[in-house]
């Protein structure tokens, strides 16, 4: 099945925007869709081999979805590769554009439960609460 691709324009640094997105410190602050969600657990063992889980769940305790997988190849500052649990692929690219901007990239295999342009949407919502987070920071 060919990939979603999702994709921001940070205006950040490269290495500011690498640390939020891998930091579970981060993480817990930008990885949701609405607000009505929170992130009690974020973890991120950044290393090929390494596992990452993060629960998003409603703050009223209605709904919960898990975002866990496998790190299957990592490059410093520039990209992610993983393996979902449940098998699809996930990559994320880093390209700094200059001192100040950086895009990020993620490209995922779809699941089938949800359509493919609410699965986009889904993730767009993310990457824009990232994009605000990441911008925030100093």
């Amino acid at each position: 099945m060919e990939t979603i691709k999702s994709e921001v324009m940070l205006l950040a640094p490269l290495k500011r925007v690498w640390d939020c997105f891998a930091d579970p410190k981060h993480i817990s602050k930008w990885f949701f869709a609405t607000h009505s969600y929170k992130v009690p657990k974020a973890v991120n063992d950044l290393r090929e081999g390494g596992k990452f889980n993060y629960t998003m769940e409603a703050k009223d305790g209605s709904f919960g979805y898990q975002f866990s997988g496998t790190i299957q190849e990592l490059r410093d500052l520039e990209k992610i590769l993983s393996r979902l649990d449940d098998g699809r692929s996930v990559e994320f690219h880093f390209v700094k554009i200059d001192d100040g901007t950086t895009k990020f990239t993620m490209l995922f295999e779809p699941e089938t439960k949800n359509t493919r342009e609410t699965q986009k949407r889904f993730w767009d919502v993310v990457l824009n609460n990232f994009e605000k987070y990441v911008e925030k920071q100093k």
